[in-house]
């Protein structure tokens, strides 16, 4: 049912969009905040980007139907034996600047069909603590998605096995439950 997750679908999408600019980069799902064996671990398979969904941010006016964009954190990481050439790149390795350079070149503004189009909201530098590696050179570039809606349309959910309605409860105004059954296949 993976075609029915907005996030997976989102994250490949950023994904895909990558791969085009950095083809020969390893590219995975990972968390917000990396452990410092995770860490390590990914830094055995440099340069990489890392894909974090961070959270979803809602339009003020979303309603019933929940609207906004998406926010994923990019972490990039790459090693190079040249002190400067780990930021500036060299005959060596590619370098944080040139990485970030296209990175937001590739993704500020570009549109994912179906999904919204992406915003930079930050990209930094940052570090490891506990790693002491100095040829490494870590960057973080923040994006958001959207505006998208997130749900999945009622259609394919009808096709989901074992999915027999959408039961939603909730007080009104006045102090009254109300409960609101949509059962697959109609209206």
């Amino acid at each position: 049912m993976a075609d029915l997750d907005p996030i997976s679908a989102v994250h490949q999408a950023v994904e895909d969009r990558l791969k085009v600019f950095f083809p020969k980069w390893h590219m995975e799902p990972v968390p917000a905040v990396l452990t410092l064996q995770e860490f390590t671990t990914l830094m055995g398979r440099t340069p990489w980007i890392g894909i974090a969904w961070t959270g979803f941010t809602p339009d003020a006016k979303s309603g019933r139907q929940l609207h906004g964009s998406h926010v994923l954190r990019l972490t990039m990481a790459l090693k190079n034996p040249g002190r400067g050439g780990r930021f500036t790149g060299d005959q060596h390795a590619p370098g944080l600047y040139p990485a970030f350079a296209t990175l937001i070149g590739a993704l500020q503004g570009h549109t994912l069909p179906g999904h919204g189009t992406i915003a930079i909201t930050k990209a930094d530098q940052s570090f490891a603590d506990g790693y002491g590696d100095k040829s490494v050179a870590l960057g973080i570039v923040e994006i958001s998605v959207g505006p998208q809606a997130f749900s999945a349309p009622f259609g394919a959910l009808a096709d989901a096995p074992a999915f027999v309605a959408l039961v939603a409860t909730y007080e009104t105004s006045d102090g009254a439950t109300v409960t609101d059954t949509i059962s697959m296949g109609s209206p």
